[in-house]
């Protein structure tokens, strides 16, 4: 009995894939139920479930058979249903549709796996492919006290959002937190494959910490230089003891980084400027962090200059934080130069930093400084810094001794001598883009029709 039974499934596989088996039963059953339905049912839940999947003993394995196995069918039932449509003695339009089916599916098929043979060599996309299965689990609690809410791409750099869903800024020692942290994540990530695989290839890794309103606690950055060597034992390392060849000089800084310092200018319904300020460009297509206070002078456009790119008069609000006066502005640029953003937590008292930005109209100056302190200003941090600051600086990129965007020069307290202070940087990942652009005259008009939300 067992011996027929067997015979008969393999006689039934034979049947279906030489196209014995008629065609609607081939194209609707075994076509579109198994192989649209069912797997595509199959793909959703791993989908949502790939971080868990992902981290799981033999997880990567388990997902790539189910790649084969999906792969496979595929391939066999399109060739079922082809040789199907062949066979088929009814009307000859629908031999015709079912055809057309198998050609549509299999330049499909062949698309997908270009994609996963040969794109996905490229380290880019898989980093951007891992990013988007991880962002479908999320958000997802890491421990009773921890969230992990999204994951991202910024110039090159892994960006992981994370909440203290229990806590407030108030109820935390900072610097404790933060010691113990970056304690923990130099660690996992220098002992970790794959992590320390990312940090060989020059992506930093960047945790940032937020509690439970949404305020900015720290961000810790790792980096392959936070790593002792393979047969060391890996944790943290002070930031003292990166190589003296990352640092630049302050004219190796200026002449890499001002032209993509700007002078923001704030003019009138008539043309006249009424304010102007400075910026920096973060993007080669044009997106300019400023502070708000410059683009709210009470003009009604905006005008973007760079020292060797031209002037842009189409100037458009991308995002906005106006607690932590941070504005992001949007032109239509093209290879435009950049400037490299560091992350929030790395500079301490005492470090030396470097401003550039457009004091008094004076375009592109450099200045140099320390920073005197970290303050806090409903969880906002700012950095204090002795580099001198005046009207026209407001906007400018605060830099450390690598070039780094540290912070933005943001105000000076008239009151006393040498206190100037900096939004920190981690204002600028915290801000999302608008959907839909705005100019300042709308923003104006959102301001006095008590509409406008932050």
């Amino acid at each position: 009995m067992e011996e027929i039974t067997e015979k008969s499934k393999k006689s039934f596989l034979v049947r279906l894939c030489t196209g014995q088996i008629s065609l609607p039963i081939t194209y609707w059953v075994f076509g579109f139920l198994i192989g649209n339905i069912v797997f595509g049912v199959i793909n959703i839940v791993i989908e949502l479930n790939y971080l868990t999947i992902a981290n799981a003993q033999f997880g990567v394995q388990l997902l790539w058979l189910f790649y084969f196995i999906n792969v496979s069918y595929v391939a066999i039932i399109l060739t079922a249903v082809w040789r199907s449509a062949k066979n088929y003695q009814g009307n000859r339009l629908w031999s015709f549709l079912a055809r057309l089916a198998v050609v549509i599916g299999a330049v499909s098929l062949c698309a997908s796996l270009y994609v996963s043979l040969v794109q996905e060599n490229s380290d880019e996309y898989l980093l951007e492919e891992e990013v988007r299965l991880i962002n479908t689990s999320l958000p997802s609690m890491l421990d009773e006290d921890t969230r992990l809410d999204e994951v991202s791409i910024y110039n090159g750099d892994l960006h992981y959002e994370h909440t203290l869903p229990n806590w407030t800024i108030e109820d935390l020692d900072i610097p404790y937190f933060k010691s113990i942290m970056t304690t923990s994540i130099y660690s996992s990530t220098c002992n970790e494959q794959e992590l320390r695989e990312m940090l060989n290839e020059g992506t930093r890794l960047v945790y940032k910490y937020r509690d439970k309103n949404s305020k900015p606690i720290t961000t810790i950055t790792a980096q392959l230089s936070n790593c002792f060597s393979e047969n060391e034992e890996a944790t943290s390392i002070d930031k003292n003891d990166v190589e003296e060849s990352q640092k630049l000089s302050p004219s190796e800084i200026f002449n890499q980084y001002n032209e993509a310092i700007v002078l923001v200018r704030v003019r009138d319904s008539d043309g006249n400027i009424v304010g102007f300020g400075s910026g920096f460009n973060v993007d080669s297509t044009g997106l300019i962090v400023t502070n708000f206070h410059v683009i709210l002078s009470g003009g009604e456009y905006l005008e973007i200059k760079f020292p060797k790119h031209g002037i842009f008069e189409d100037v458009l609000i991308a995002g906005l934080s106006i607690d932590a006066d941070v504005a992001l502005l949007a032109i239509d640029g093209k290879d435009l130069p950049t400037v490299v953003l560091a992350d929030t937590g790395e500079p301490v008292v005492g470090d030396r930093i470097y401003t550039i930005s457009n004091p008094e109209g004076y375009v592109n100056s450099l200045s140099e400084g320390i920073v005197s302190a970290e303050r806090y200003e409903d969880g906002i941090k700012f950095l204090q810094i002795t580099a001198p600051i005046s009207e026209g600086s407001s906007g400018g990129a605060l830099m450390n001794q690598g070039g780094e965007v540290i912070g933005i020069v943001s105000l000076s307290d008239k009151l006393g001598q040498n206190l100037n202070f900096a939004v920190d940087i981690g204002e600028v990942f915290a801000i999302e883009q608008y959907e839909e652009y705005f100019s300042v005259k709308e923003l104006w008009d959102f301001i006095e029709s008590e509409e406008f939300v932050d």
